[in-house]
Order: structure tokens, then C-alpha cells, then sequence
């Protein structure tokens, strides 16, 4: 397995993943002039995981600048998705263990991970790799465009 940035050629390959493990959620739209100003921001990734150039999923990585911790910025990431067929071959772990070095080479103080409530196998592996839910609370509001 490996980790890659996204390509705006992996556009309708993305879009197939989150529309497999989300078909209640619309719209969903990957479009390929997205992949590519993900991937000219200097703080945003849009990483990969392939094996045998095929691939198993996606996380979306965002470095922020922080406050109150001098020079280090702290990460979100949002949108993990591994196929399901993948997820006993440790694709979620691969993906999370290479976030984390990431984040550690760049200084970052903290990652924040969202997922989803119901997806409690992929909790199950976050826990596993040393995530908690227990000191914070995550809010969301979707606004109307």
C-alpha cells in the first residue's frame, strides 16, 4: 500500500468511493478542478491510499495555524474513507499512522479527526490507534448556499 496526494484524475474514482459508503448524502460532487486547488494549497491535502494502483481510499488533511501554541499548527481530517472490501488489510490504520508522521515531521500539536456517528468499526480503529472521544465535543452546522 501506499499514500499519495490526490491527482484531479481521481476525481470520478473519489466520487464512486463516497457515494459507496455514503449513498444517503447528497450532492456528492468530486470534481477535478477541486483536486487540483486542494493540491496548489500550501496547507490542504487530499491523500490517497493505493495498492496495486488501485484505490482503497482517501482522507482530507488540513494544517492550521494556531494561537496558542507559538509556531505549531494543529491538523483536521475530515473525509477518511476506506472501501470496505480494505478495511481488514489495515487500510484505515496505513492511512492514520501516515497522517501522524506527517503531522509530527511538520510540528503539529494535535490531530482533530471527525467521522461520522455510525460508523463505529471505523471508531473501534481510532481508538485503537490512540484517538479519543471523551475530552471533547465536535459541532457541526451545514449552511445554505
Amino acid at each position: 500500500m501506499i499514500i499519495r496526494e490526490a491527482e484531479p484524475q481521481d476525481a470520478p474514482i473519489l466520487e464512486m468511493l463516497y457515494r459507496k459508503l455514503h449513498p444517503d448524502d447528497v450532492p456528492i460532487m468530486v470534481w477535478a478542478d477541486r483536486i487540483e486547488q486542494i493540491a496548489k494549497h500550501p496547507d490542504s491535502y487530499l491523500l490517497v491510499l493505493e495498492e496495486d494502483e488501485r484505490i482503497l481510499g482517501t482522507a482530507l488533511l488540513h494544517l492550521c495555524l494556531d494561537v496558542v501554541r507559538g509556531d505549531q499548527p494543529f491538523a483536521i481530517v475530515d473525509q477518511v474513507i476506506i472501501d470496505p472490501e480494505h478495511q481488514m488489510k489495515n487500510g484505515m490504520s496505513f492511512l492514520m499512522k501516515h497522517i501522524e508522521t506527517f503531522c509530527h515531521q511538520r510540528k503539529c500539536v494535535k490531530v482533530i479527526l471527525t467521522s461520522q456517528i455510525s460508523q463505529e468499526a471505523e471508531h473501534r480503529c481510532y481508538t485503537e490507534l490512540g484517538y479519543r472521544d471523551d475530552s471533547h465535543r465536535v459541532y457541526k452546522k451545514y449552511l445554505p448556499y
